[in-house]
């Protein structure tokens, strides 16, 4: 049962992971819906979750989630053993204020949308800080509420962000190149409104979840 289901991702047995912010842990399920365990608990330990949002697997196995609380990002295995964690509270790079959504490219490097700084920072398989770009701003390629972040099929880094009413698209090395949506209604007459979670399939078709519409947008 869950109090705050935030995001889900798969493991490579087809496992199905999903944050519980409300519960501060990770129930895994299988495809057809059956409960199988639950990983961590309430606290600020290694393996323990304040608040986990966005979750990914790494190539490895390795399950990462961004601890939205506690201002870092854990990796553990996929039977909950805790392996590491990077990140901390504050503004410097490498820190983190919020860590909301986080997406893993297909080199290794982790994407962390770092909401409370208005930015996304780019970490190595590791944890070490690699770049960060962004910032506060309604001017292309800066943020007002990021939340969402996604690798698309050619590698390019979509973020959306609920307050822009927009999803951006950066290059892996964090350059601007376009916006995909805006406020009210798209090409094909479907409203963007609040995009919150992103995700790309291999076709290159963006789907958005959009909080105040209550409505899963495609893009392509």
């Amino acid at each position: 049962q869950f109090q705050g289901p935030c995001n889900v991702a798969f493991n490579a047995r087809g496992e199905v992971h999903v944050t519980d912010n409300a519960r501060h842990c990770v129930a895994v399920f299988d495809l057809s819906g059956a409960y199988l365990r639950t990983i961590g608990e309430e606290g600020d330990g290694d393996g323990q979750f304040a608040c986990p949002n966005g979750i990914a697997f790494d190539q490895t196995g390795h399950m990462l989630v961004a601890d939205y609380a506690t201002d870092r990002v854990q990796v553990l295995r996929g039977d909950g053993t805790f392996v590491r964690s990077f990140g901390c509270e504050g503004k410097g790079p490498g820190q983190l204020d919020g860590p909301f959504d986080i997406a893993v490219a297909g080199d290794g490097t982790i994407f962390v949308v770092d909401q409370g700084n208005f930015r996304v920072q780019a970490f190595d398989s590791e944890g070490n800080f690699l770049r960060m770009f962004g910032g506060w701003g309604a001017c292309q390629g800066h943020f007002i509420m990021p939340c969402g972040v996604a690798v698309g099929a050619d590698g390019e880094i979509l973020v959306s962000d609920w307050q822009r009413n927009d999803v951006q698209v950066f290059t892996p090395e964090g350059i601007y190149v376009q916006s995909v949506g805006e406020y009210g209604c798209t090409s094909n007459g479907i409203l963007v409104d609040g995009p919150h979670g992103v995700a790309c399939d291999g076709s290159g078709r963006v789907f958005v979840g959009c909080h105040r519409s209550g409505r899963v947008v495609m893009l392509e």
